[in-house]
């Protein structure tokens, strides 16, 4: 057991004691019964919290912090993945910075499987093939798994914006835009149109089911409606560009008083 563990240690039990001899002290002054048994209990969920305290901290002194783990990651990937050489290539290739905050997170998650990473790349598991082999599949998932998400981020950025235009067209913004859109769906039979009594419908009944309609329509053909989807938005950041150059020449230059 190392120096500072047993310092952690005795911290611990001087401060049970301390505890102990405190709630001893406040049940006289208050004239209450005073019992092993009573202080017990009571001091019971005091120790439980400082131990799990002890704990955690025993657990932080004891192995290494996350980030001292980088290098030996990184040689481990070089060394063991190579039948895996999309992966083995991406890792490789990560800033300094990403793959310090993957190599923290990997080994939070293992943490979170009573697992450590230290285990493996250091080759101290290497005495333990099958575990090994099971811990190599876990680390070998999670980085998979990695790398998938970033490789769809430009999707995932792409319905990130579906979705919050869609949000605005409900609250009301961007009118000519769904307007646009849905004149562009209906002309490709991707929408039918619009029911006799819309015209009845309030404002908010009327854009719910707009929205309603340019969702229906992207299930009807995905490739088509990405396709007016894009040329409706291409269009109104064309519209937009354009606006903002004729506000921009049409601006009344600042006027410039002579003295004779």
């Amino acid at each position: 057991m190392t120096l500072p563990v047993l310092l952690i240690l005795v911290v611990l039990f001087v401060g049970v004691a301390i505890i102990a001899e405190r709630e001893l002290a406040r049940r006289r002054r208050a004239g209450e019964t005073v019992s092993v048994r009573g202080i017990s209990e009571d001091v019971g969920d005091s120790i439980n919290r400082a131990a799990r305290d002890v704990q955690d901290t025993v657990t932080r002194v004891v192995r290494p912090p996350s980030v001292t783990l980088v290098a030996p990651f990184k040689d481990w990937v070089d060394s063991d993945l190579k039948d895996e050489p999309q992966l083995r290539t991406w890792l490789l290739g990560l800033p300094e910075e990403a793959i310090r905050a993957l190599v923290i997170q990997l080994d939070e998650f293992c943490q979170e499987l009573s697992i450590e990473l230290a285990w493996l790349v250091s080759g101290d598991l290497n005495v333990e093939p099958s575990t090994r082999a099971v811990v190599r599949d876990v680390v070998v998932t999670y980085c998979k798994m990695c790398l998938k998400a970033v490789q769809i981020q430009p999707d995932v950025s792409a319905f990130r914006v579906y979705q919050d235009i869609l949000a605005g067209l409900e609250r009301g913004e961007r009118q000519p835009l769904a307007q646009q859109l849905l004149a562009k769906l209906r002309e490709n039979n991707l929408a039918e149109p619009p029911p006799p009594n819309l015209v009845l419908a309030t404002a908010p009944d009327r854009r719910r089911y707009a929205v309603e309609t340019i969702r229906e329509a992207a299930t009807r053909d995905r490739t088509k409606f990405k396709a007016i989807w894009q040329e409706v938005l291409t269009q109104e950041a064309a519209a937009a560009q354009s606006n903002n150059a004729n506000a921009a020449t049409s601006t009344p230059s600042p006027t410039t008083t002579s003295t004779a």
